[in-house]
């Protein structure tokens, strides 16, 4: 680079009419190191730069010329400085977040989207994927936070709690047992009981009702959340998922949580940051999560 940004600097000082003394306190630098820098300047351009006029520093029409095309190049400059400064607060930049099914689809896209109208130089992308996957997508991806229940955290990481999703069984509002103030799990007895209990905790929360002498006249077994809920709904019997992913219908009256109080289950789902380098962005949006989220307690 033939002009250095403090070569730029100068040039375009001179062309506003400061005189080297003004210069050098503008810049922090002494005096003779304004004509310094000038000088070897034009050496390196090989073209005159300056001339004296009247003791002062006047540019050439060189000078002028260089002076205009540098007041472009330290304004971008300072954009770039105004970027970093940014990046350094977080309030810009590119962050890549990986989260297991259930936050993933019914409880971090709202919040993302309201994290992003507050903060609009930034951009999130989130991937929803299976438990089983999680943590190796993790650890092999790049991404700069994770959002997951606990699992076997491995390498230097950062591991805090975020909150935690109870599990709520519900039914359809046309349903006998709607409306009740408490019910027991001996009232379920008669019922078909609708659930993904393929999946390891789902399977570990039967396996338990079971080992509690809970049983049920009949268990569906389904793939997904939506086919829960939407076979519930259509009055087939009690489901059983996390309430953060009954909230919309719940909130509509398409279903209806059933006050079951004991037993009681629920998933403490966490945050996972590298331990070192984590990026600005990614720590403020960990902390507009808590914030939104409060003390670790049930939805």
């Amino acid at each position: 680079m033939l002009l250095s940004p403090v070569d730029l600097q100068i040039l375009v000082r001179l062309r506003d009419g400061l005189t080297q003394a003004q210069i050098g306190n503008d810049l922090g630098i002494e005096q003779p190191a304004v004509s310094k820098s000038i000088r070897a300047a034009e050496a390196r351009l090989g073209l005159p730069l300056v001339h004296t006029n009247r003791r002062r520093l006047a540019l050439t029409s060189v000078g002028h010329e260089l002076a205009r095309a540098g007041t472009n190049v330290l304004m971008q400059l300072q954009s770039v400085d105004d970027i970093v400064a940014s990046l350094r607060a977080g309030t810009s930049g590119h962050t890549r977040l990986i989260a297991s099914s259930t936050p993933g689809t019914y409880l971090l896209p709202s919040l993302i989207a309201e994290f992003l109208q507050q903060h609009t130089e930034a951009y999130i992308d989130i991937e929803v994927v299976s438990m089983v996957n999680l943590w190796d997508a993790y650890v092999s991806g790049g991404y700069d936070i994770a959002f997951t229940p606990r699992v076997a955290f491995a390498g230097n990481v950062r591991v805090e709690p975020a909150y935690v999703d109870p599990v709520r069984f519900f039914t359809a509002r046309s349903h006998r047992l709607a409306g009740r103030p408490g019910v027991s799990l001996a009232d379920l007895r008669d019922e078909h009981l609708v659930g993904k209990f393929a999946e390891a905790y789902w399977g570990h929360v039967y396996f338990d009702l079971h080992q509690r002498g809970n049983t049920f006249a009949k268990t569906i077994e389904l793939s997904t959340s939506e086919a829960v809920k939407r076979t519930v709904a259509s009055g087939v019997g009690i489901g059983m998922l996390f309430a953060s992913s009954l909230q919309a219908e719940i909130a509509r009256g398409d279903l209806v949580a059933l006050n079951v109080a004991e037993p009681s289950y629920d998933q403490t789902y966490f945050f996972v940051l590298p331990a070192v380098g984590a990026k600005p962005l990614a720590e403020v949006l960990r902390d507009f999560l808590k914030a939104r989220w409060g003390p670790i307690k049930g939805l």
